[in-house]
């Protein structure tokens, strides 16, 4: 990837399709900023199975001692030994033996708990360790230290993204793309040494910061290739972010919705685009509609009464296509009453966290756009990358390359759920398939899900020890079918 290391070929069999052809490749080494506590399941008590203990608890014996169990699985190994910095890129195996299937992976630098020294195959040093459920490491290139470890990726000061995004600059009145210029270093740009090769077209680049050097802001990678600002076009991430339903509950009778419509939603006073304008709703401001049942679609009349709920009452009428509103439907069989999982409704693109049949988060999404369709179905998070490295496949006539998408789930091959920083068409199908949050949003799904972020991992996959959170994406009520597969480890 242009202006960021390369991890080792073993980061290659990790390599997965998103968005219609884009990938997730091995990404540059964590920011040094800390980020905040993660829970490490889900935060609702959950009644778990314990696992076979003593000298006859094997790992095999557990994964199956488990994989048995409806209830979801529970690491209760002792949490920490002490701590580990690896000195290279480390990948977690799901057993103490090289060419195990992959558990998940640590960059190069940071900081991971030990749980305890294991016997194992393949190994040099000091052998395995054991780093969670089903989750061994070889230490032999590790490092014992005392620093803390943090969680994967650090944030910026705004608290939106990981890195600072820029791509080209528009093509100007002739049709021309300005070049933009990468130097080797901010040093060799300082003497005016010949660029290193310029940005391309069609590829959003990430970097680790941003500063004033010799009265001009640049903008700097990791391995410190240095572009100056002015040259490219900064992408700021949405400030757009969705309502935590659980803090601040939606009033009886009505449910959720937002204005879609740039740069106001008009509230009517009657159901007639001829009827007096009573109010405006900006871009993605907040609203309530009335709770009534939609057709099999998901869709209602033209238009949707703005609700009233003190005076219990229409407050007014808005055009239906100028709104999102959450119409609710029953969980799929199997969901049990404190089971947090993930409800997205295509017909109306919005995604809902929620535990059981309640709704504790709620939110805008971008789904796939008519050429690329996001699947239908119910799914399980397969596995969740802190950051990645999307691109579109060969051949392919709309290219792109986008480098640190943030917080990234996939639910099923190439299609994932991920924060995104190119665009503010929240509530509108726009994407290559996947599901697209604001930054806030996508952070704040992905640390309350399963399989469980972990301090200093990269990535991280399921596994019967720690089944993926249930997804299910529908048009309207429509119920989809079951497309999730076996557990893996199961």
């Amino acid at each position: 990837m242009a202006g960021l290391p390369r991890a080792e070929a073993i980061a290659t069999a990790l390599l997965l399709l998103a968005c219609d052809g884009a990938g997730a490749s091995s990404a540059m080494d964590a920011r040094p900023e800390p980020a905040p506590t993660v829970p490490s399941r889900p935060p609702a008590p959950i009644t778990e199975p314990s696992a076979p203990s003593g000298p006859a608890a094997t790992p095999e014996a557990t994964v199956a001692a488990v994989a048995s169990s409806d209830a979801p699985p529970v690491d209760d190994h002792p949490r920490s030994i002490g701590r580990r910095r690896a000195r290279r890129a480390q990948m977690v195996y799901v057993e103490p033996r090289l060419g195990t299937a992959f558990r998940g992976k640590i960059p190069r630098n940071q900081i991971f708990e030990l749980q305890a020294h294991v016997t194992g195959d393949d190994c040099g040093g000091e052998g395995w360790g054991r780093i969670g459920d089903a989750a061994y490491v070889c230490l032999q290139h590790t490092e014992p230290v005392e620093d803390e470890p943090s969680m994967l990726p650090a944030t910026l000061v705004d608290g939106l993204a990981p890195f600072f995004y820029a791509r080209l600059r528009p093509k100007d009145g002739s049709g021309q793309q300005p070049p933009a210029p990468r130097y080797r270093s901010r040093r060799a740009m300082a003497v005016q040494a010949p660029p290193e090769d310029y940005l391309e077209p069609e590829h959003d680049y990430a970097f680790v910061e941003r500063r004033r050097f010799h009265r001009q802001t640049v903008l700097t990678t990791e391995t410190h290739r240095t572009v100056r600002e002015r040259d490219v076009k900064r992408m700021k991430p949405s400030e757009f972010r969705g309502r935590d339903i659980a803090a601040h509950p939606i009033p009886a009778g009505t449910v959720m919705m937002w204005s879609i419509e740039w740069p106001y939603a008009i509230v009517h006073a009657e159901p007639s685009e001829e009827s007096p304008e009573l109010d405006r709703l900006p871009l993605h401001a907040e609203a309530l509609a009335h709770d009534r049942p939609p057709d099999e679609r998901g869709e209602h009349d033209a238009w949707i009464p703005v609700a009233r709920p003190e005076a219990g009452s229409t407050s007014g009428w808005v055009l239906a296509e100028q709104v999102r509103h959450w119409i609710p439907m029953p969980p799929p069989d199997g969901i049990t009453a404190d089971e947090l999982w993930i409800d997205i409704d295509l017909a109306q693109q919005m995604l809902a966290l929620r535990r059981g049949p309640a709704v504790e988060f709620l939110t805008l999404i971008s789904s796939g756009n008519g050429e690329h369709p996001t699947p239908v179905g119910l799914f399980r998070l397969e596995s969740k990358w802190a950051f990645a490295d999307m691109r579109s496949r060969a051949g392919d006539e709309d290219t792109y390359f986008v480098e640190g998408v943030p917080w990234v789930q996939y639910f099923r091959g190439r299609y994932a759920l991920h924060g995104t920083f190119w665009h503010n068409r929240f509530g509108r199908r726009t994407s290559h398939g996947c599901i697209n949050l604001s930054a806030h949003d996508a952070r704040w799904v992905y640390e309350r899900t399963w399989p469980a972020a972990k301090p200093g991992w990269l990535m991280i996959n399921e596994h019967a020890r720690e089944p993926g959170t249930t997804l299910r994406i529908r048009k309207g009520t429509r119920p989809p079918p079951d497309r999730r597969g076996p557990l893996p480890g199961a």
